[in-house]
């Protein structure tokens, strides 16, 4: 279980993190799929991520697979800033 809090990120710098590591595992194996923006989504479970990203469509290269892993592994570091 991670005990370390996670950062408080607004959502356009939530998608330039999540695009960043994209980019970093994609490289320019497929230049079609972007990240879509993040949105607040209040977790139905205590300590459940607080935001969610739109599906993308599947691709020959598993853009859609890669973005999956790399947004469950940001959900552990980052919450979304409550809206106001």
């Amino acid at each position: 279980m991670n005990d370390m809090p996670r950062k408080k990120v607004s959502a356009a710098e939530l998608h330039d993190i999540l695009a960043r590591e994209f980019r970093g595992s994609a490289g320019d194996s497929c230049l079609k799929c972007s990240i879509p923006m993040p949105v607040y989504f209040r977790g139905g479970t205590e300590g459940a991520s607080n935001w969610r990203i739109g599906a993308i469509d599947e691709c020959s290269t598993l853009c859609h697979s890669i973005l999956e892993e790399i947004a469950a592994s940001a959900a552990a570091r980052y919450e979304l800033k409550a809206p106001r």
